[in-house]
């Protein structure tokens, strides 16, 4: 090969070579999409009964609360208090529902009457949750399931509050009524959900 002929296979070499560079110096880019939701939830703990602000009750166990005497010496009813409280939490828009199973304090069996004796006990139970509040009433009128709801539009976290009360004297039959002997009970249910 003679001189002439490898000095132009030498810039022809030197002309691909950097030709090739000059294209790899160019950015190139590719793009990931990521995306996630988060679904709707609500949750709630169980129940603590704050046993710092009571009146007339006489054991907590779990989230069961016993009144310590329904009745005075006159057989009418005692005045109680007492405040739960229930963890809770909701990610978006949501429904708060406190219901009574039995729409009051009734005797166990009900349906057992006599002439100017109650069987049945009225309360109210005030409920606060993210900045509303309602009142379930409970007033033993009849025996079955009352509830109270409240909406709330926006996310929450922190504690459902329940401020149960028994006036003085209250009963199903009127003001001052006495009580018939026996187990009164209800079940108050806190169920939250989002809309």
């Amino acid at each position: 090969m003679n001189r002439a002929s490898a000095r132009v296979l030498a810039i022809a070499v030197a002309i691909g070579s950097g030709g090739a560079a000059c294209a790899q110096s160019v950015p190139q880019s590719a793009t990931i999409a990521v995306t996630a939701s988060v679904d709707r939830k609500c949750t709630l703990a169980n129940p603590q009964i704050d046993l710092g602000q009571t009146t007339n009750i006489g054991q907590v166990s779990g989230s069961t609360v016993r009144i310590a005497d329904l009745s005075d010496d006159q057989m009418s009813t005692k005045v109680t208090d007492f405040t739960a409280e229930v963890a809770g939490m909701c990610n978006a828009s949501h429904q708060l529902t406190v219901s009574s199973d039995r729409g009051g304090l009734w005797r166990d069996p009900a349906g057992l009457r006599s002439n100017g004796f109650a069987n049945g006990v009225p309360y109210r139970a005030t409920i606060s949750w993210g900045g509303e509040q309602a009142i379930l009433r409970a007033n033993a009128s009849g025996e079955g399931q009352v509830q109270q709801t409240l909406s709330v539009d926006q996310p929450v976290g922190g504690s459902v509050q329940i401020q149960f009360h028994i006036d003085q004297s209250a009963t199903n039959v009127g003001v001052g009524a006495p009580l018939i002997a026996g187990t009164y009970d209800d079940t108050i249910r806190v169920t939250m959900g989002p809309l």
